[in-house]
């Protein structure tokens, strides 16, 4: 009974130690990536502007683009999908000249909130440095927030992928 409860004390003094640490770790985590790409800023914004227009390059919705439900809306374009038995939503709700906002939402799962913006390149008039950022946001659970540690490694160089799946299509086509 002795070791049962020296047992339970131990565990007991991890969690409070854990539920203490997360609260110092940020409850957003921001991943961003950017690539130069040789496009004006209309094609580019062809290209990211209409989630019609992602399965061009983006590689989710290249290799799962039958399962893709695109809904248009007077000022937004909502695209849905299942993955892994929760339905996954992109809703592009923002676009201007030279930026896109969207958020990536899935079920039992706070949003994450992207952007990617059109900025020049000093040495070049015809290409552009194209930068996406994704803010993924935490609940303040110990385990949430610990694994929110690993969350950049995970979404990095999924937008990574995408970036470069753009440029080489806007090369291919330009």
């Amino acid at each position: 009974m002795h070791a049962i409860k020296g047992m339970l004390f131990v565990f007991v003094g991890m969690a409070l130690f854990l539920t203490v640490f997360s609260l110092f770790i940020p409850s957003k985590v921001v991943s961003e990536r950017g690539i130069q790409i040789h496009a004006t800023d209309e094609r580019i914004m062809a290209e990211i502007g209409n989630l019609h227009n992602w399965k061009h390059w983006q590689p989710v919705f290249k290799t799962d683009s039958a399962q893709i439900k695109i809904k248009d809306g007077t000022l937004s374009q909502t695209a849905s999908w299942m993955a892994k038995g929760k339905e996954v939503k992109i809703n592009l709700y923002d676009r201007t000249p030279q930026s896109v906002k969207f958020t990536i939402s899935r079920e039992g799962e706070l949003d994450i909130d992207n952007g990617i913006i059109l900025l020049p390149v000093e040495e070049s008039q015809s290409s552009k440095q194209v930068q996406w950022r994704a803010i993924t946001h935490l609940r303040w659970y110990p385990w949430e927030k610990l694994s929110g540690i690993f969350t950049e490694k995970i979404s990095g160089p999924s937008i990574d992928s995408s970036l470069q799946s753009l440029q080489q299509y806007l090369i291919k086509n330009p």
